[in-house]
């Protein structure tokens, strides 16, 4: 969020994943849709128009009524019904001297 808006923010939980394979230009594709929590609600979106064509902040169900697309249709959805997402479980790696990871799962 930090590298396209220069808002900082703190990782809530995780809505949805998606991953397929040989999609575009036959490169796979990771999708991950997170909720996020702005740390200073008075910070300006600062758009890096490398990366973004625009960035504003909306409600969600004006999101929804202007959206084409099916996949983010169905997570807006999740976030209007305040959906829990996935649990977060840290996980000891079993290989030595690994760090631990984070394993996301239904509650």
């Amino acid at each position: 969020m930090r590298e396209e808006t220069s808002l900082d923010t703190r990782f809530l939980k995780l809505l949805a994943f998606r991953n397929q394979h040989k999609v575009q230009w036959g490169r796979d594709d990771m999708y991950a849709v997170c909720r996020l929590e702005l740390l200073d609600e008075a910070a300006e979106i600062c758009v890096d128009t490398k990366e973004l064509d625009d960035a504003c902040w909306m409600p969600l169900t004006d999101f929804k009524a202007q959206n084409k697309n099916a996949m983010l249709d169905y997570v807006v959805d999740l976030l209007l019904h305040d959906h829990p997402g996935f649990t977060e479980t840290v996980m000891s790696s079993t290989v030595p001297h690994r760090r631990d990871y984070k394993l996301y799962h239904p509650q």
